[in-house]
């Protein structure tokens, strides 16, 4: 049964594979479906010639009513055409008669993407007066079951690296006594080979695949076969679209080596790090992949910049900040390199600072998941210098730097350390160094149990930035599901102008963790063992 069905199944499985848009539908046109008998072809065409050239067609809107299964009823409503045309008022008698006589074979073909192969339909139209209504009632019957699954590998994946091949077979959605459907078919093989191209072989390709469907016993066997093709490697940065500002920027953040096996999260981890770059508006990265060429195959990367001048303004809220509105004026070429920075203190008596500092900074990330890491480190290191009477009041030098680490402890358990310093060395007093240049510590990323930047240089009430800050945390998660688990930690540090005179703020505390589709999403409490206070916090996304 199954072999002789085969060719013309296949047939359906193309009419269903492909994406069904609106049809055009014009007055006076008639199309006789294929299942009209030959011997009417003469008749048919009297009938047409007639219509276009005598008759003047009638044009009312009718109701359509679609009794039949919830897993079916929302396509039937969204694809069929007679529900689709319901509304229009161009539709003529002869227009509306053909749509209901196609009805059985439209919603044949549609219950078939969801692995309906055997259904029973029925139409009944009503007339009341000029209102016409049709009732279609579907009995999908029973839905076709996976009854096997073969998937296939060719090409190099087969001797140089089964933990790709491993990978797709992981990826293929669809197991065995699974429902069949159309999308489902479609999405499995997709992830399979974005799989299988995500790592060295990405000239990837689906050599065969059949879904062989047997509607007597409603099983569908299903092969794939996959060709990896060659193993690619890294080549040269192909950039374009900068015209304001230099490649070496890009060149500079580039984490790739020529001659490294190709793998996306590479790719992705470059795009990241030239996104990061305050110069681009956008990233868009595509590496070649043409399969007689595999060998330090291009990355072309395209930007788009943003101007010079750039003015950024927003409202938000947060649990460290409450309710604020914020503006910002940057102007991305002063000399070239640098940036002006001028910001008013707030003390008892109000002064002003200026600097004008070249800076550098140099990230490093080395995490198993850049989204959800649970092995490896994030380094972040800044230096940066000014000088007085060049734009700036008071000479300084600026040092600043974080780390964080990730120690997985089995499969569910998970610490979490980091560390940040931060330094401003200079002669003179902190108040001639502009304050987004000093330190406090406190908030989410910082000391929990404390106000958002609240331990600081604390005059007549007000916390004020410092020369020196130091903090640390460690934290230990245990994940209960693959998406949720808890936490608990202990944080501390302290901000100073006075290293000798430094006071340490420990804090202790539990929260929830939560593998969002956006990112992480972490939920604290924590206790101030210092100030003796319980503070909430709420973050999104990991702080690097």
């Amino acid at each position: 049964m199954a072999g002789r069905l085969s060719d013309s199944l296949r047939a359906l499985r193309g009419l269903a594979a492909r994406p069904r848009t609106a049809k055009p539908f014009a007055p006076f046109s008639l199309v006789r479906p294929a299942a009209v008998g030959k011997s009417r072809s003469a008749s048919a065409a009297l009938a047409v010639l007639a219509l276009l050239t005598v008759a003047t067609p009638a044009f009312a809107k009718y109701d359509v009513d679609i009794d039949a299964p919830r897993s079916i009823r929302k396509l039937l409503q969204d694809h069929l055409d007679l529900a689709r045309f319901a509304k229009r008022d161009d539709v003529s008698d002869d227009q509306f008669e053909f749509l209901v006589t196609a009805t059985p074979k439209d919603v044949r073909d549609l219950v078939a993407t969801e692995g309906y192969f055997t259904p029973v339909v029925r139409t009944d139209v009503n007339t009341v007066g000029e209102k016409r209504s049709v009732k279609v009632s579907v009995d999908p019957g029973p839905q076709t079951k996976v009854a096997s699954v073969q998937l296939q590998f060719t090409g190099a994946v087969t001797t140089e690296d089964r933990a790709q091949e491993n990978a797709a077979r992981f990826a293929f959605s669809i197991n065995e006594g699974d429902a069949f459907s159309q999308h489902a078919w479609d999405d499995a093989k997709n992830a399979a080979l974005r799989a299988l191209q995500s790592r060295r072989y990405l000239g990837a390709r689906i050599a065969r695949s059949q879904a062989r469907i047997n509607p007597r016993t409603q099983m569908a066997d299903l092969w794939v076969t996959f060709d990896s093709g060659p193993t690619f490697t890294f080549g040269k940065l192909d950039i374009s679209g900068t015209k304001r500002y230099p490649q070496k920027i890009i060149e500079n953040v580039n984490p790739i080596r020529e001659g490294d096996i190709y793998d996306i999260a590479r790719v992705n981890e470059l795009q990241r790090q030239v996104q990061n770059t305050p110069y681009y508006a956008s990233v868009a990265i595509d590496a070649g992949n043409d399969v007689t060429k595999p060998i330090e195959t291009p990355l072309h990367i395209k930007v788009s910049e943003y101007p010079y001048n750039s003015v950024r303004y927003g409202v938000g809220y947060a649990t460290d900040t409450g309710f604020h509105i914020q503006g910002a004026y940057s102007y991305l070429n002063t000399f070239g390199a640098f940036y002006d920075d001028r910001l008013t203190q707030n003390e008892p008596h109000p002064s002003t600072a200026r600097a004008l500092v070249p800076a550098w900074t140099w990230v490093r990330r080395d995490v198993d998941d850049p989204l959800f890491p649970r092995r490896g480190n994030v380094i972040r290191a800044e230096a940066g210098f000014a000088v007085k009477n060049v734009m700036t009041d008071q000479t300084f030098a600026r040092l600043y730097t974080n780390a964080q680490q990730y120690v997985p402890l089995g499969k569910n358990d998970l610490l979490v350390f980091r560390a940040e310093f931060g330094g401003v060395f200079t002669s003179g007093p902190s108040s001639g160094v502009p304050a987004s240049l000093l330190f406090r510590a406190g908030g989410a990323n910082s000391v929990r149990g404390y106000s958002y930047l609240g331990i600081g240089n604390n005059v007549s009430g007000s916390v004020l930035p410092t020369k020196y800050m130091v903090t640390g945390s460690s934290e230990y998660q245990h994940w209960f599901t693959h998406d949720w688990g808890g936490a608990v930690f202990f944080d501390i540090g302290t901000a100073t102008d006075t290293w000798h005179e430094r006071v340490f703020q420990p804090g202790v505390g539990v929260g929830a963790r939560w593998r969002s589709p956006v990112g992480p999403v972490n939920v604290d409490v924590a206790y101030g063992l210092k100030n003796k206070s319980i503070k909430p916090y709420l973050t999104l996304g990991i702080a690097f």
